[in-house]
């Protein structure tokens, strides 16, 4: 079962596209900037619900455009690197 090794973070979308309000990437890349350096976790730690059950299309957006995935885990590390 996932839920006995990850740990999931839901992103609420404002539009049936998937789309995310700057409010919750901002609070999204905080989040997992701080549980990175907690558990030492690479950016490849961070993933879509898809990638890990193989069915849901969740966070549709990144499921449907991987690229903006890729640029949130960018976000991520410039975070963890501006301290």
């Amino acid at each position: 079962s996932p839920n006995l090794c990850t740990l999931g973070v839901e992103l609420c979308p404002t539009d049936a596209w998937g789309n995310l309000s700057l409010a919750t990437i901002e609070t999204a890349i905080e989040l997992c900037a701080d549980i990175r350096k907690r558990y030492v976790l690479t950016a490849q730690a961070i993933t879509t619900h898809h990638n890990i059950v193989g069915w849901k299309d969740c966070p549709k957006l990144w499921t449907e455009k991987p690229q903006l995935l890729e640029a949130f885990r960018q976000s991520v590390a410039d975070k963890i690197q501006r301290g």
